[in-house]
């Protein structure tokens, strides 16, 4: 439980500098007023300008709750805050967290540092390293239903005999290669549907 002096301090820091770092159960507490004063604000009438000058303790907080926060969240009703779990302190081992106003200048100012280190680094990041193994994979899977093609082709052909394929007849070749053929366009299917789930369902045989 915190009192209302070291409350009302507490939202003070948070609106000046938006961001900053407490125990897990002081932030819950914290976040109520911290989205409240934002709703204060956001209305804009005097007597609400009055209720905002009781809540802080410094007039800066009072004038960057009404010139920043009000402005950047007038299109939203709420979740103007995001509290993000940092693990146990040592020491007392209490749980610690991060509350801060979503988008604020250090949110955005650190998501173009990352930005901008990949794009130095020229490494790609892990869903683009995916997408280009998928798209590798489809195209290996592509060449192997022409080439399986191509040997049901050629095994239908009447001039082919059985010794051509060693153990196995003409027929027996061509059904195997079918087979082979099924199980690529099932692979190639599952690269191509949103859902590979549904890609697999939508191939089997109904129970009619």
């Amino acid at each position: 439980y915190m009192g209302k002096g070291m409350l009302r301090t507490m939202v003070d820091s948070l609106v000046v500098h938006e961001r900053m770092i407490t125990t897990r159960a002081q932030s819950l507490e914290l976040k109520r007023y911290a989205e409240r004063v934002v709703r204060i604000a956001k209305k804009g009438r005097h007597p609400d300008m009055l209720r905002l000058n009781k809540i802080f303790r410094s007039q800066c907080a009072c004038n960057r709750a009404v010139e920043i926060l009000a402005p950047r969240y007038k299109n939203t009703n709420g979740g103007f805050v995001r509290i993000t779990d940092l693990g146990q302190r040592k020491g007392d081992a209490a749980r610690m967290a991060r509350i801060e106003y979503i988008g604020n200048e250090k949110e955005i100012k650190e998501q173009e540092e990352k930005k901008e280190a990949t794009t130095k680094r020229g490494y790609p990041t892990f869903w683009e390293f995916s997408i280009n193994i998928a798209r590798e994979e489809m195209k290996y899977t592509n060449n192997a239903i022409n080439i399986t093609k191509a040997k049901i082709l050629e095994a239908k052909k009447p001039e082919n005999s059985a010794t051509k394929y060693g153990v196995y007849s003409a027929q027996k070749y061509t059904e195997i290669c079918k087979r082979t053929l099924q199980i690529l366009e099932d692979n190639c299917l599952l690269y191509t549907s949103p859902s590979p789930r549904d890609a697999t369902l939508s191939r089997m045989p109904s129970s009619a």
